[in-house]
């Protein structure tokens, strides 16, 4: 009997643990969904919520400890910038940054989460210079299915993505030449964004012939090709991915379900029928290609995580274009897209728990140490 009790004291504990230990990640998600329901509410569509917000999630990402699958590998990256680093084809704007960091913080592990105010930092420009539709796909979308894993895990991609997401907003203000200008400098943080850059820039094409969009579709499987094959540094990753095989044959459906959505919601919406023909018929191609080249290779997965934010971020470039706000069918589509994946994500931090050396869960902040 005593035993048994002993027992389920432990396990009650262990549960206890687990639920303090994980509440800080729902306390961020609930955050931006209590703030899009009260703008729903009171049918408020300013910034002020989203300013509330961006500090919470940037304090969840700068005080953790060792937490984040990647968090470990890119405090070695640092390290090794600053003792007698040797370019072997990394992203030299990531490089520069990682060096001025580690040179700037007291330690290497602080430089390594200076970047993750980077990220806010530049989401919160974005969000200072955002019309409607940018302020809702930030909410509804982006920051449910990035913020964490962008700010705490996947650095480099993360340091891309705010560059290109500010490219499509300056393509709404300034045109082309502007925007694709900014875009380029995200390749100088991930050589991947390419396949972003030409996504978003043949989504935005008009394509008044099917073979028009062929050979825009052709353009992307060259950026692809080209993404896994043309360096040395390429080349090495290529073989890492050959090497590494996706989980299961459902490996990606937390990304594809929620970009399904979206691509549905678009469908439904008020986009002219060649536009809603030419982002689907893109949309669906892509993520098809990614989900099959999954199959084979974990390789198929980086690339549904770069459509993850390129599918709707092209969507978000063609109502502004066109001059259009979000219709409700979009908007509904797109806050389930997000809530699909945050729970997808929560899932996937419960499943590794205590996995790893730098697990997702449980959550613990560096801030003990100076107790």
């Amino acid at each position: 009997m005593w035993s048994i009790a002993k027992v389920c004291n432990a396990r009650i504990t262990g549960y206890a643990s687990i639920r303090s230990n994980t509440v800080i990640y729902l306390l961020g998600w609930a955050t931006i969904y209590l703030t899009i329901a009260i703008q729903a509410i009171t049918k408020y569509r300013g910034r002020f919520f989203i300013f509330c917000i961006l500090p919470l999630l940037a304090a969840i990402a700068f005080f953790r400890a060792n937490v984040g699958t990647d968090t470990l590998n890119y405090e070695r990256m640092f390290f090794n910038f600053v003792n007698s680093y040797s370019w072997d084809g990394r992203e030299p704007g990531f490089v520069a940054v990682g060096w001025f960091f580690s040179q700037l913080s007291p330690s290497i592990e602080i430089a390594v989460r200076l970047l993750s105010l980077v990220f806010f930092s530049l989401i919160a420009w974005f969000t200072l210079r955002s019309d409607y539709n940018e302020r809702y796909l930030l909410l509804a979308y982006i920051l449910p299915v990035l913020s964490y894993n962008y700010s705490m895990n996947a650095l480099r991609i993360s340091l891309a993505f705010n560059v290109i997401l500010l490219a499509v907003q300056a393509l709404r203000r300034y045109g082309d030449k502007q925007a694709l200008s900014i875009g380029l400098a995200s390749l100088l943080f991930h050589y991947s964004s390419l396949v972003s850059l030409v996504y978003i820039g043949i989504s935005q094409r008009k394509l008044s012939r099917k073979s028009s969009l062929i050979y825009m579709i052709l353009v992307l499987s060259i950026a692809l090709v080209f993404f896994f094959t043309s360096d040395v540094y390429f080349i090495n990753k290529f073989d890492t991915y050959l090497d590494k095989t996706s989980p299961s044959v459902f490996s990606g459906l937390s990304i594809i379900l929620p970009l399904l959505l979206v691509v549905g919601g678009m469908m439904k919406g008020c986009l002219p029928r060649s536009e809603k023909m030419k982002l689907s018929v893109l949309a669906l191609v892509s993520i098809s290609l990614a989900w099959a080249l999954s199959q084979y290779s974990y390789s198929g997965l980086r690339v549904l995580d770069i459509l993850s934010f390129t599918i709707p971020l092209s969507i978000m470039a063609s109502y502004s274009r066109l001059k259009l706000e979000f219709d409700r069918v979009l908007k509904i589509c797109v806050l389930c897209g997000g809530i699909v994946s945050a729970i997808a994500t929560y899932h996937r931090f419960l499943a590794g728990y205590e996995q790893g050396q730098t697990p997702w869960l449980p959550y613990e902040t560096w801030l003990k140490l100076l107790v």
